[in-house]
């Protein structure tokens, strides 16, 4: 069925989009990226956990899409008894630790010539809400990122991910 599909496909295009060293010396290989994964990725300086194939390209747009994507897809499995969560758990943090940290100090820390994007949606409450609220899972570049630029900053919310902080943030009550 599409459900099945969709799960495989994601599968798959998870561990093609966020890199883990565990992965070995690169990341796997897709269809389109034409056996060149160093150009595919946009030829990173720097391997480390959480690199996403769009990092080096547009972690303004692009990284934070794929990956609030990704997350919401696990978040739509979650809720039809299928744990993507859990088959991800290294790759979606180390994902969300490090766009975060990009996001929200400016630097891309070695892993390309240019800087962090100041571009911000929210892509974090849906993975934060899971691991940190439902697991108590410690991500403090993402919490840090969340509460000083997110949540303060409606006026960036974008297409899909437009509703994340009224859905997924565990706000105190006022």
């Amino acid at each position: 069925d599409e459900f099945a599909l969709g799960l495989e496909r994601l599968r798959i295009r998870c561990r093609a989009y966020i890199y883990l060293r565990s992965d070995g010396p690169a990341p796997a290989h897709i269809a389109g990226d034409n056996g060149n994964v160093q150009k595919f990725w946009y030829n990173p300086q720097l391997w480390p956990d959480g690199l996403t194939q769009e990092t080096c390209r547009d972690n303004g747009h692009h990284a934070q899409f794929g990956l609030g994507s990704a997350l919401h897809a696990a978040e739509i499995a979650w809720h039809q008894g299928v744990d993507v969560y859990g088959e991800n758990r290294e790759r979606f943090t180390a994902a969300m630790e490090l766009l975060s940290s990009q996001l929200a100090t400016g630097s891309m820390g070695g892993v390309d010539a240019g800087n962090a994007t100041k571009d911000l949606y929210d892509t974090f409450e849906v993975g934060y809400n899971h691991y940190h609220n439902r697991l108590g899972i410690d991500l403090p570049n993402t919490r840090r990122l969340i509460e000083l630029r997110v949540r303060p900053s409606s006026e960036r919310a974008s297409w899909n991910l437009v509703f994340e902080t009224l859905t997924h943030a565990d706000l105190p009550a006022k």
